[in-house]
């Protein structure tokens, strides 16, 4: 699973974002040499083309991808 992570420099929302070490984020910053895709609002969680805005939302998410990782859910 990838996952970026767009975030600016001096972002306080993006400060909020807890970000679990044994995920395979990118963390992309469009304020540092960046030309791709800048979006509007940051933080933004991208997955597949799918864009998550907001800290509470990213967080959530990552809590979810680390719980699985983790093995917390089974089948």
């Amino acid at each position: 699973m990838k996952l970026n992570i767009y975030t600016r420099d001096n972002c306080d929302y993006c400060k909020m974002l807890v970000i679990p070490e044994e995920l395979n984020i990118n963390i992309i910053n469009v304020d540092v040499e960046y030309s791709g895709f800048v979006p509007g609002v940051v933080p933004v969680l991208q997955y597949e083309g799918v864009n998550l805005e907001g800290a509470p939302v990213i967080n959530s998410i990552l809590q979810l991808a680390k719980d699985v990782h983790n093995g917390d859910y089974t089948k």
